[in-house]
């Protein structure tokens, strides 16, 4: 909607939702058309963008994204109009990039990453496939949050670090050293307190 009251180009059909008991009701006036697997049985103009984020399931954007079926080239980005994205940063398909977030040189985001409000990527740094950075989260210059990893509102990555696979980041946590894949790490600095169960 923000997009559009820039420059009109979207036209909303509905969401997609594994819950059949959300099946033909209304969010914010768009109907729940079906399950995520509908999404192959839709024409070939319609797009798809993953609208989830959840520490507790941080590989969740991705599953949903192999599960529809779709090919890389149906999936939208969309980029809030007072975001600030460089123009030598690179963005995949499928991203969802919220307000006054800022992209850096060199940054590369890859396909169906969240990078919500106020968030900062720095020089150089990479957001992994289906990773997801909360509110006023920083990654510094050449830092990387790989594949699946979640970075919790107001957490700092140090610039070089790099954050494993599906590992989560607590908020409010400043993180100095590299972090294993599927680990959980809180505090400043941050320090690990268990593995992350991400459940099927």
């Amino acid at each position: 909607e923000a997009l559009n009251a820039v420059h009109p180009s979207w036209h909303v059909c509905g969401f997609l939702d594994d819950d059949s008991a959300n099946h033909g009701t209304s969010v914010f006036g768009y109907t729940v058309t079906g399950p995520i697997e509908a999404a192959d049985s839709m024409n070939d103009e319609t797009m798809f963008l993953g609208g989830v984020a959840n520490y507790e399931r941080p590989r969740s954007r991705a599953e949903i994204a192999q599960r529809s079926g779709m090919r890389r080239e149906r999936f939208a980005t969309l980029i809030h109009p007072v975001a600030s994205v460089s123009s030598r940063a690179t963005i995949g398909k499928g991203v969802l990039i919220f307000q006054n977030a800022v992209i850096s040189d060199g940054a590369s985001i890859e396909d169906h990453a969240m990078l919500s409000a106020l968030s900062y990527v720095g020089h150089h740094a990479v957001v992994g496939t289906g990773a997801v950075m909360a509110p006023r989260a920083s990654l510094l210059g050449g830092a990387h949050l790989s594949e699946s990893a979640y970075a919790g509102a107001h957490a700092v990555v140090k610039n070089g670090v790099t954050i494993s696979n599906g590992a989560v980041i607590g908020m409010g946590a400043v993180v100095v050293s590299d972090v294993a894949a599927d680990a959980t790490v809180v505090g400043n600095p941050a320090k690990p307190i268990g593995i992350t169960e991400d459940p099927a």
